[in-house]
């Protein structure tokens, strides 16, 4: 390796030549631009609630229940009856590790500078291995979070071919499929969680088709099909004793494409919104500090635009959302909008294995190396699939559609 490509690495930042900034100024340049793992976080106030032990993540739905109230005669004989409430459910942890590395040339090198400069340096070093390992971690997490909905890999209690598990992705809970499910899945009973959507309609996600019209400026349908779709995944809690139901909830944020956004924008001016309400000193700002809906924010997740996770492809194949080749009804191409709500999103790490870094070791293969691994053991669950929501095309402008 050569002393130019030596001065790129995490050794030679931190030891050699004096760059412009400090080895902890350097640019944490991700790929990622808007990060979901935070807001599934975020709704999720108590960190209780994010860690679990045991060996299965379980929790118990409410569905239905057998009525008991009814209207009775003075002195009538009355049979009880012993409800049995709730449906449980259980999925296996996922497991993961992250490891870094270092080999002793970067410390001991440094063993001639004075302690105060050279506890500095080694500080350094630690900082940048830290970056990378939590750069890695949180990407990883970010790609796992819109994985394609596999039943095998994140389902199946035994998964497929003994293939490590996948923890479940945000589309299995919220998706524009019949019954909410991915074709893998309604493969295999239409479960989620274990629970069959088919059977309890009650845990599939809404869906909404839209017009998707690019020649007549994106805009027909679009603000009347988001009206109805908000009001499914809108609930209000129980008139009386409230602390017996779910408050009430409505969706987080609404995410799309880069064109779902840009048509969004479009549609607002050519619905006679023309820089209202910004641009205060000239009235000349075309653009919207944030478009919302219902206050929600409507926000660009620029994953969405390369996973093939929509019916779009030939024969309603899995492809990318502005794929042209399914001419079928309501897999049009087109930009989706992703209604969800994350106080019913869960994501949980064991007690024990909450990214856990190990002690470090010194490899018996390679005598100047030593390593240390970070463990986490997690999954994402949801607590209720109908407060999800997707609005996808379906009547469609083929020849338009960007």
């Amino acid at each position: 390796m050569g002393v130019a490509q030596n001065e790129l690495t995490t050794l030679m930042g931190s030891q050699g030549p004096a760059w412009a900034s400090s080895p902890t100024s350097l640019i944490n340049e991700l790929d990622t631009r808007l990060f979901t793992f935070p807001r599934i976080k975020r709704g999720t106030p108590r960190v209780e609630d994010m860690v679990q032990s045991g060996t299965k993540i379980t929790d118990r739905m409410l569905f239905d229940y057998v009525s008991t109230t009814r209207r009775i005669n003075p002195g009538q004989k009355i049979d009880y009856t012993n409800q049995q409430t709730g449906t449980v459910w259980e999925i296996p942890w996922a497991y993961q590790v992250t490891e870094t590395s270092w080999v002793d040339q970067e410390t001991d090198l440094n063993e001639e500078l004075q302690a105060k400069y050279r506890a500095q340096k080694l500080k350094d070093v630690m900082y940048q291995k830290h970056q990378v390992v939590w750069s890695d971690i949180c990407e990883t997490q970010e790609r796992e979070c819109w994985a394609v909905p596999d039943h095998g890999l994140m389902e199946a209690l035994v998964t497929t071919g003994g293939v490590p598990r996948q923890p479940q992705s945000l589309f299995v809970f919220n998706n524009e499929f019949t019954n909410g499910v991915f074709p893998s899945y309604a493969a295999n009973g239409s479960t989620i969680q274990q629970i069959s959507t088919i059977a309890q309609p009650k845990w599939a996600c809404q869906r909404q088709g839209y017009d998707y019209d690019a020649a007549a400026g994106e805009t027909t349908g679009i603000f009347s099909a988001m009206f109805k779709l908000y009001h499914q995944v809108k609930f209000d809690p129980l008139p009386k004793m409230p602390e017996y139901s779910e408050k009430t909830t409505s969706p987080h944020v609404i995410f799309t494409q880069l064109e779902g956004l840009a048509n969004y924008e479009h549609a607002l001016r050519v619905n006679q919104d023309w820089f209202r309400g910004v641009g205060k000193t000239s009235g000349q700002d075309p653009a919207y500090a944030g478009p919302t809906y219902m206050g929600l924010p409507i926000e660009r997740l620029d994953t969405l635009e390369t996973i093939a996770a929509y019916p779009t492809g030939v024969a309603d194949a899995l492809s990318t959302y502005d794929d042209t080749a399914n001419v079928g009804p309501d897999h049009w191409g087109g930009p989706r909008y992703h209604f969800y709500n994350f106080e019913y999103v869960r994501w949980v790490a064991h007690a024990r294995h909450h990214f856990q870094p190990s002690e470090p070791i010194k490899l018996p293969y390679n005598v100047e190396t030593w390593a240390q691994q970070y463990t986490l053991w997690n999954n994402v669950y949801s607590k209720s699939n109908r407060r999800h929501g997707t609005l996808y095309p379906n009547v469609d402008d083929i020849a338009n559609v960007a």
